[in-house]
């Protein structure tokens, strides 16, 4: 009867060490794939923030492109009513 119950307790040992291997392998390659994704989270912010950025600027030149052909058609109003 002792011999059995030391059986299985070596067996029981020994399930519980390769699962607990299994679960170290496991985290261990969970941790990598999220420190992963943090960096390219991250990468993908700053890509973000440099994309709104753009759009900031190519707006403000829209708007500044806007004013000066307005600004372009009151001058050429202004020159054929004087040359008038």
């Amino acid at each position: 009867m002792a011999i059995k119950v030391r059986k299985e307790y070596d067996e029981l040992r020994d399930v519980n060490m390769a699962t607990t291997e299994a679960l170290e392998r496991e985290t261990k390659r969970a941790q990598k794939e999220e420190h992963s994704q943090n960096k390219f989270r991250g990468a993908l912010w700053g890509s973000n923030n440099e994309l709104k950025l753009r759009r900031a600027e190519r707006d403000q030149s829209r708007v500044e492109g806007m004013i000066l052909k307005d600004e372009l058609k009151a001058c050429h109003r202004l020159k054929r009513s004087l040359s008038q």
